[in-house]
C-alpha cells in the first residue's frame, strides 16, 4: 500500500511539474454564424444562404507539448430555418433549436512573427445538446408550421411549411478551424477565428409547398445536419502567468510602462469600430411598431461599422471624427389580439446610413495610463444615398395560426411602403468607453454609444386588412436615435510632444 501511495504521489508531481512549465488559458470568443441547409426542389424556385445567426462561448486550454495545445468549453449556439425564393430574393427566417454546445478541439500553433503573431488550425469534435427537444412527441411531429403571400410588381408567391426539429436529443459535429492571433506581451492573446461544423445526423427539416402567379404547386424541402460555419473573434488569458515569469513581469515592468507613456504622448491616432446598433422608432399607432420579436442579436441588430482619425489636443482632451456605416433595416410588428404578434425585417439594396461624427473626448487614466475611461459628447451628420420619397414597396399575406388553439386563424395583407423623409439629419452623440494598451502603440477600446436625432429622416408605412373585417394603417418613424455597443483598435501615431 505505501509503494502504491509513493507510486501516485511521484505521478501527481511530476504531472504537475510538466504542466507547470507549460500555458493554461481562458478564454471567450463571440460572433457570426451562419447555417447551411441543403435543399431539393422540383420548381426551381426555392434557394439557399447562409442563415445569420450568433454564437458565444468559453474556452479552457492547455498546452501538452510545444505547440500542441487541447481546448474545451460551453457556447450558446442557435439554429436557424428559412424560406427563400429567387424571383423575389426574399426569405422568411424564424428559430428553430436553441442549443448548448462542448467542443473538443486539438489544436497546433504555428508561430509567423516573434512569436507575436501565429495561426492555430484545429480539429474537434462538438457535443450538441438541443433544448427544444420534447421527448413526449414522435419525431415526425411538426413543431413549426406557416403560411404566406408575398407579392411585388412582377410576381406572387403563396406557400406553406412544416418544420420538424425533434429528431435528436443530443447531435455531434465535426468542427474543423483556424485562428489567426496576436499575442500580447501581458498574457492576452486576440484572434480572428473561422471554422466549420460538420453535422453527422438530421436536425431540421422544412418541407414547402408553393405556387407562382397561380402556376402548378410545386414541392421542395430543407434538410440541415447542423452544418454551419462561424466568424469569431476571441480574447484569451494565460492565467499561467499567475505562477509563472512573476520576476520577469516584475523586471519589465518600468520598461513597458515608460513605452506606453511615450506613445501617449503622440498628437494623432487612426482607429476602427464594430459593433451592433439597438434603433429607435416612433410609431403612430399602439398595434404598429418596430420588430422586437426575437433574442438573435443578429437579427433584431443592425450592424454598425467605421473608421475614425483622432487629435490630441491635451493629455486628456482629444478630438475625433471619423466616417461610419449603419446597415439598417426596416422592422415591423403588428399586433393582433392581446397575445399574437407577427412581424418581419425589410432590406433592400442602398437602404443603409452614414454617420460622420465629430466627438470631443476626455481621458481619465489609471493603472499607470494603461487603461483609461474615455467620456465624450458631440454631433454628427446623419445622412443616406437615396433621394427623397418612397424607395420600396412590398406586399404580404399571411395566415396566422396557432397548433395548440383551432381559434386562432387569422388572414392578414399586409403593404409596406418606405420612404426617405430628407436627405440630412443632425444627431446630438455622447458616449463612454474604456481603452486599453495591448502594446506600446496598440489599443483596444470598448465604447458604448447613444445618438439623439430630432426629425424623422425614415418612416415606413404600414397598412393591414385582418379577415376582410378589420383595417388599420399606421407609420413606423425613424429619427437616427440609437444605442451601438462597438469594439476596435486605434494605434498612436505621429511624433511626440
Amino acid at each position: 500500500m505505501k509503494k502504491i501511495s509513493f507510486r501516485i504521489a511521484i505521478f501527481i508531481s511530476l504531472s504537475t511539474s510538466v504542466f507547470a512549465q507549460n500555458k493554461t488559458y481562458i478564454g471567450f470568443d463571440f460572433g457570426y454564424k451562419g447555417d447551411i441547409y441543403q435543399f431539393a426542389d422540383y420548381g426551381n424556385s426555392l434557394t439557399a444562404y447562409p442563415i445569420p445567426g450568433s454564437v458565444y462561448g468559453f474556452n479552457l486550454g492547455q498546452e501538452l507539448k510545444n505547440s500542441i495545445i487541447v481546448e474545451s468549453g460551453i457556447y450558446k449556439v442557435n439554429y436557424w430555418s428559412s424560406v427563400m425564393f429567387k424571383e423575389l430574393s426574399f426569405g422568411s427566417s424564424g428559430s428553430s433549436i436553441d442549443s448548448w454546445q462542448i467542443p473538443f478541439r486539438l489544436k497546433t500553433n504555428i508561430n509567423l512573427y516573434k512569436n507575436k503573431i501565429s495561426i492555430s488550425p484545429y480539429i474537434g469534435y462538438v457535443l450538441a445538446f438541443n433544448q427544444n427537444y420534447t421527448s413526449s412527441r414522435p419525431n415526425n411531429a411538426s413543431l413549426g408550421y406557416g403560411s404566406a403571400t408575398i407579392t411585388n410588381s412582377t410576381d406572387s408567391i403563396s406557400y406553406y411549411y412544416d418544420e420538424f426539429s425533434n429528431y435528436k436529443k443530443v447531435f455531434s459535429l465535426i468542427e474543423t478551424g483556424i485562428a489567426l492571433n496576436y499575442k500580447t506581451k501581458h498574457g492576452f492573446q486576440w484572434s480572428i477565428i473561422t471554422n466549420y461544423n460538420t453535422g453527422l445526423s438530421k436536425v431540421i427539416q422544412q418541407n414547402v409547398k408553393y405556387t407562382i402567379n397561380n402556376q402548378p404547386e410545386q414541392k421542395g424541402n430543407y434538410v440541415s445536419n447542423g452544418d454551419n460555419f462561424q466568424v469569431l473573434i476571441g480574447l484569451k488569458y494565460q492565467i499561467s502567468n499567475i505562477w509563472q515569469n512573476k520576476n520577469e513581469r516584475e523586471n519589465n515592468k518600468k520598461e513597458k510602462l515608460s513605452a506606453i507613456n511615450n506613445s501617449g504622448k503622440q498628437k494623432f491616432y487612426i482607429g476602427t469600430d464594430i459593433g451592433l446598433s439597438r434603433n429607435k422608432f416612433d410609431n403612430t399607432n399602439q398595434n404598429i411598431y418596430a420588430f422586437e420579436k426575437t433574442p438573435n442579436i443578429f437579427w433584431n441588430n443592425d450592424i454598425i461599422i467605421g473608421l475614425k482619425i483622432g487629435y490630441k489636443a491635451t493629455e486628456k482632451i482629444s478630438i475625433e471624427t471619423g466616417y461610419y456605416s449603419l446597415f439598417f433595416t426596416n422592422s415591423y410588428t403588428i399586433k393582433y389580439y392581446n397575445s399574437y404578434s407577427e412581424g418581419g425585417k425589410i432590406r433592400t439594396g442602398g437602404t443603409g446610413f452614414v454617420q460622420v461624427p465629430l466627438r470631443f473626448k476626455y481621458n481619465y487614466y489609471l493603472l499607470n495610463n494603461r487603461l483609461a475611461i474615455v467620456p465624450y459628447v458631440g454631433a454628427a451628420i446623419f445622412t443616406h444615398y437615396l433621394g427623397v420619397g418612397k424607395y420600396d414597396t412590398s406586399i404580404f399575406e399571411t395566415r396566422a395560426s396557432n397548433e395548440l388553439s383551432s381559434s386562432i386563424n387569422d388572414t392578414t395583407t399586409i403593404v409596406l411602403t418606405a420612404y426617405r423623409e430628407k436627405n440630412l439629419n443632425v444627431l446630438f452623440v455622447a458616449g463612454i468607453g474604456v481603452e486599453y494598451f495591448l502594446t506600446k502603440k496598440l489599443i483596444f477600446t470598448l465604447y458604448g454609444n447613444s445618438s439623439t436625432g430630432f426629425k424623422e429622416i425614415n418612416r415606413l408605412n404600414l397598412v393591414y386588412d385582418k379577415n376582410t373585417v378589420l383595417h388599420q394603417e399606421g407609420d413606423i418613424g425613424y429619427k437616427g436615435t440609437s444605442f451601438n455597443i462597438t469594439c476596435g483598435l486605434k494605434m498612436n501615431i505621429g511624433k511626440y510632444e
